[in-house]
């Protein structure tokens, strides 16, 4: 039980960064001091955002063999 709700909050956070990111990035157009940084937030963002559902994907299938 406690193995499942860890992971649910890995999940959550690493989609909570992402998002704050992605926000960051908007930010930074909307000041428009910088446009390279604002590509840098938004695709790390996403990255960040990718990098979490398939690693939730793959600790799906490692639970799914374990059981």
């Amino acid at each position: 039980m406690l193995y499942a709700v860890s992971l649910y909050i890995i999940k959550y956070l690493l989609m909570l960064i992402g998002i704050v990111l992605s926000a960051l990035g908007v930010w930074e157009l909307r000041v428009g001091t910088q446009k390279r940084r604002y590509l840098t937030f938004v695709i790390l963002g996403a990255v960040v955002i990718i990098l979490s559902q398939a690693l939730m994907q793959i600790w799906g299938m490692i639970g799914m063999f374990g059981m």
